[in-house]
């Protein structure tokens, strides 16, 4: 599922990693951002 302009989970993952951030801050923000997704597409 795309999240926030990436492909899919790890892309977003791999891309918050490139700009500086730990492991365990990529999967934060990208957690949030698969959350804000759901929201839009109505799968809470």
């Amino acid at each position: 599922m795309p999240i926030g302009g990436y492909e899919d989970f790890d892309e977003c993952v791999k891309a918050q990693k490139l700009k500086g951030h730990s492991d365990e801050s990529a999967h934060r923000i990208c957690g949030y951002l698969e959350q804000q997704a759901k929201k839009k597409r109505g799968n809470k």
